[in-house]
């Protein structure tokens, strides 16, 4: 019989501590009405954060699209430079040893040899 008492007392001592573990209805509505409310709300703000997602990846999707074709422009000016510091270079041989002579308005002539550098001559006239 003692044993049958120890025992009675556990069996008290867990169903007070389960007492103290158990909520009321009302309890456990509130919670569950703070944790519907909470779903809504975060919900609302996953959705949202997608939207945007959605408008950023589509922002860079265009954006990469625009730098693609911007590096495809610069490789062809780079080529097209190329070409024309070369067509330069090959003018500037050419005219090494020629004579330019520059008119401003027919008040004043001047005869320019080239230099390693020469300077770019505009002139109404050109007389060789």
């Amino acid at each position: 019989m003692l044993f049958q008492s120890e025992s009675e007392s556990e069996h008290e001592h867990d169903s007070d501590s389960d007492d103290e573990n158990e909520f009321t209805n009302k309890q456990l509505m509130d919670m569950l009405e703070q944790a519907d409310s909470l779903i809504h709300s975060k919900n609302k703000k996953c959705k949202e954060l997608a939207k945007k997602l959605k408008a950023l990846q589509q922002s860079f999707d265009e954006l990469n699209a625009n730098h693609e074709r911007l590096v495809e422009a610069h490789e062809k000016l780079a080529k097209a430079h190329t070409k024309i510091e070369k067509a330069h270079s090959l003018l500037l041989e050419e005219n090494k040893e020629k004579v330019v002579v520059s008119c401003d308005a027919g008040t004043r002539c001047d005869l320019i040899k080239e230099s390693p550098n020469p300077p770019i001559v505009v002139a109404t006239q050109i007389f060789l």
